[in-house]
């Protein structure tokens, strides 16, 4: 097994240790920015097994950082269970118990179900592929691990609730994420014209996924950067629209609504 760090890392890196040192308050909004990230990887890990290979996201990394302060503050979590007390401690024991199920159904339903033919829909290029037996695969650990961050994430946040600035800081890194976005898809789509460079080995480092360059709806070139897939950067766009919608017409930081939407 072999890592290497990706150029998108050398910047990335410092970034989430400089947060999480001497800002750890920004460690959730940063989360946010990391979300629409999935297309660069910070680190990329060589399992030297039929060749695959894994790229460790930026939210993957800010998500095992905030995993980490849950798991330094587990002795508090087992004596005073306040964090699940309320509605939104009912919520999270609900998500607590969707994790077992999960978690257990990752480890087992491949082995219980195996060579059943399926699309594995956790592979690359698994529809090109075509039918293939159900198999236990390292893909299978990765997403019961995402899970288990996931829901890390959600303790940090039942945590910090008493935060009067939290959904404040969260509000700038969704507006930052949204931002920050829209310019990497314009690089992208200026790069199709040549007008600037691709960067494909920075802003596509991920091995994981699939990367279309260059993809089209009929006659119309479909943007996907940051993320992986042109359908998820539309989905994303698509609400965040939603979102500054609501805003809008409900009165709440109009201007700031309004540049959402355009944007």
């Amino acid at each position: 097994m072999a890592a290497s760090l990706s150029a998108f890392g050398v910047i990335t890196l410092p970034l989430v240790i400089g947060i999480t040192l001497f800002k750890r308050q920004w460690l959730l909004p940063a989360l946010v920015i990391a979300s629409t990230l999935q297309a660069p990887s910070i680190l990329n890990i060589d399992f030297g097994h039929d060749g695959r290979r894994y790229g460790v996201t930026a939210f993957s990394l800010i998500a095992m950082v905030i995993g980490l302060l849950v798991t330094l503050r587990v002795k508090r979590l087992y004596t005073q269970r306040d964090w699940l007390s309320g509605s939104a401690g009912f919520n999270l024991k609900l998500w607590l118990a969707y994790a077992a199920i999960a978690i257990v159904g990752a480890a087992l339903l491949p082995l219980i179900f195996a060579n059943t033919p399926v699309y594995l829909l956790i592979e690359r290029n698994s529809f090109e592929a075509g039918l293939t037996p159900l198999r236990w695969t390292l893909s299978n650990l990765a997403q019961a691990g995402n899970l288990v961050l996931l829901l890390g994430v959600l303790i940090y946040i039942r945590l910090h609730n008493e935060d009067q600035q939290l959904v404040k800081r969260m509000l700038v890194g969704l507006f930052i994420a949204l931002v920050l976005s829209a310019l990497i898809g314009l690089q992208q789509r200026l790069a199709w014209n040549q007008i600037v460079p691709m960067m494909a080995d920075f802003w596509a480092s991920n091995p994981a996924y699939a990367h279309n360059y260059v993809s089209y709806a009929g006659p119309v070139a479909r943007v996907s950067w940051p993320l992986t897939e042109s359908a998820y950067s539309s989905a994303w766009y698509a609400a965040m629209f939603g979102g500054c919608l609501v805003d809008f017409f409900a009165g709440k930081r109009t201007q700031l609504a309004l540049l959402g939407m355009l944007i």
